[in-house]
């Protein structure tokens, strides 16, 4: 008799004979493209996350220190632990999770910190067109390529949104209101939750923000990740991280505010202000997020 045992691999997918195999049940069958996208992005128990593990030909010269040392590090660390801490730049960056064993920076600090952040992840960076009209092929109204950091992109996002986001005078009550087209809050949490859980691994797609004459659609490369599945995002409590190291350094640096309030956040400020509900286009590339304009 012989036995054979298989353990789960720590690194899915595992193909043989030019096939991968998946359980449903008690049967086994191939594997479909969502099946595959999804092995290859939650790894096992003790493989890494992509944004933990260092990254190649870059060295801590890569990062802005400047920036570690008066920005980051008095957000990740209490004044009086820093105060008494005597560790090195290279030991503080390793205890924060932003370099590896061997000291290399990792994607998460080459995107929070980097000095010339897509010369190592050429689509880190967001598309902004604003149309004038209601199809793509409209022309164009303005445009930004907005580039360096996550936090640089956020900052410049933000002032964005303030300038292409009209307000109107609202006399239908007996009390004038200034309303806007568009919740701000909606805008800026959609955006965060694209560039946080955005995947940065095997693509050079940009995110992309595209606003037309009646609604906004935030394009975030990557699909739903771990426990996310199209049939539950959005839904309470059900959340997952691609990129859990990423998400602590936006939290640190309060470019967040906690995890899996973005899109409850969304919906309900759009509720306030009058829009209709977000929309989401769940695929296994991409989340397309759209925000009707306030009729």
């Amino acid at each position: 008799m012989i036995v054979i045992q298989l353990a789960p691999s720590d690194i899915p997918s595992v193909r043989y004979d030019g096939r991968i195999y998946v359980g449903v049940g008690p049967t086994r069958t191939l594997a479909s493209l969502a099946d595959e996208i999804r092995l290859n992005e939650k790894r096992g128990a003790r493989a890494k996350p992509f944004d933990t593990r260092g990254i190649r030909d870059v060295s801590i010269q890569d990062l802005d220190i400047v920036r570690f040392e008066r920005e980051y590090l008095p957000n990740a660390v209490t004044p009086e632990v820093l105060a008494a801490n005597e560790r090195t730049i290279d030991q503080r960056l390793r205890a924060l999770r932003l370099t590896d064993l061997a000291g290399q920076p990792t994607p998460a600090a080459i995107l929070v910190l980097g000095k010339t952040t897509q010369d190592v992840f050429p689509g880190a960076y967001v598309q902004a067109l604003r149309i004038g009209g209601m199809k793509l092929t409209d022309p164009i109204m303005d445009q930004k390529t907005i580039t360096g950091t996550l936090v640089d992109q956020v900052r410049e996002i933000d002032l964005l949104i303030r300038t292409w986001n009209r307000t109107r005078a609202d006399l239908s009550g007996t009390i004038r209101q200034d309303v806007a087209d568009y919740p701000e809050i909606a805008l800026r949490q959609l955006v965060r939750n694209a560039l946080m859980h955005r995947s940065y691994e095997m693509t050079n797609t940009p995110t992309r923000l595209v606003w037309y004459g009646d609604r906004i659609e935030i394009l975030s490369p990557g699909g739903p990740f771990g426990i996310v599945t199209p049939d539950k995002f959005g839904e309470p409590n059900v959340t997952d991280y691609r990129n859990p190291s990423i998400a602590d350094a936006m939290k640190t640096l309060g470019i967040v505010e906690r995890f899996g309030y973005g899109i409850l956040a969304a919906r309900e400020s759009c509720a306030k202000n009058g829009n209709p509900e977000p929309i989401f286009d769940v695929r296994t590339t991409h989340i397309l997020a759209t925000i009707r304009v306030r009729p």
